[in-house]
């Protein structure tokens, strides 16, 4: 089961509307701009599926088209071949019928069929849908960020353009200090933490709705350190910005730079924030999409992930 932000109606109603299209049981669920989004792009992937499959149809056509025409003409001079040396008293054979066409007409036919099968399949199977519950977590491997603070002459530029002039708003921690050593650049897997529940978050530094649940996540991470592993990975960010910003939010758990977006694509991720909860067998639970609003929502969701 995903979380969106609004309250579902009627989650079995809700989700029968979303197998037959996708996108339905959003906008029946209050999340109108979303589900026509959703919808949109699906039609999108469609047509462009339609493209492709018309495409090598076309091609498939126009090589019938010349083996027919080709067929055409040898039967063309073959009856003129035959009508140049009958005598008069000779009755012509009757001309057979063409069979060319309505064989080209069913292949168009079939071909169409197959179109249709192709597109409403795209539309209902997008290649973008999100990793679900119910799926193995897939793996990655990434190199977490330098947990040594960035002197001061980096450090409040990259402040400074994330949060403007007011950085100090945002900012809750000693920005002198640096982050936990044992996280310090060093090769880290999914997998390194089976047997544990995983909170993995997906954030960027250019995130404005992510500066509202940072806090949110660091302080749940500190209550539930030792029965949950926090992860999280930034995506498509620079590295001093990204440090920048986990020095502003005293993150003290481990994070990483998704580098070429080999995570984000593997969970299918369709925007930042997004978070998914991992039981300790490696399999998915439940996921967040957009900034988890409140303590409340995030702390149902770890227990929920606890109880697995």
């Amino acid at each position: 089961m995903s979380h969106q932000p609004p309250q579902m109606k009627n989650s079995a109603l809700a989700a029968i509307l979303s197998v037959l299209i996708p996108g339905l049981g959003q906008i029946y669920n209050g999340e109108i701009g979303k589900g026509i989004l959703i919808i949109i792009l699906q039609v999108i992937n469609g047509f462009l599926a339609l493209i492709y499959v018309g495409f090598i149809t076309g091609f498939i056509i126009w090589i019938w088209s010349i083996y027919d025409a080709y067929k055409t003409a040898e039967r063309i001079n073959l009856q003129a071949t035959v009508d140049m040396t009958q005598t008069p008293v000779e009755n012509p054979k009757p001309k057979k019928k063409r069979t060319g066409g309505i064989g080209l007409l069913l292949l168009i036919a079939v071909v169409g069929i197959i179109l249709l099968a192709v597109f409403f399949h795209a539309v209902r199977n997008p290649p973008s849908q999100r990793a679900d519950s119910g799926e193995k977590a897939p793996d990655f491997s990434v190199t977490t960020y330098a947990s040594a603070p960035l002197p001061p002459d980096v450090l409040e530029p990259a402040l400074a353009n994330l949060f403007g002039g007011n950085y100090q708003t945002y900012c809750t921690g000693d920005l002198s200090k640096p982050r936990p050593a044992e996280y310090d650049s060093i090769p880290l897997k999914l997998s390194d933490f089976r047997g544990t529940p995983v909170v993995l978050n997906f954030w960027a530094s250019w995130c404005t709705t992510c500066k509202e649940e940072q806090p949110l996540l660091e302080s749940a991470w500190r209550r539930y350190k030792g029965q949950v592993q926090f992860i999280g990975l930034s995506h498509l960010d620079q590295d001093k910005n990204a440090r920048a910003w986990l020095q502003c939010y005293d993150v003290t758990y481990p994070n990483a730079p998704d580098l070429g977006g080999k995570a984000y694509n593997a969970y299918r991720i369709q925007g930042v924030p997004e978070t998914y909860f991992i039981d300790a067998d490696g399999n998915i639970v439940d996921y967040y999409v957009g900034a988890i609003p409140n303590g409340s929502i995030l702390d149902q969701l770890i227990q929920k992930l606890l109880q697995q």
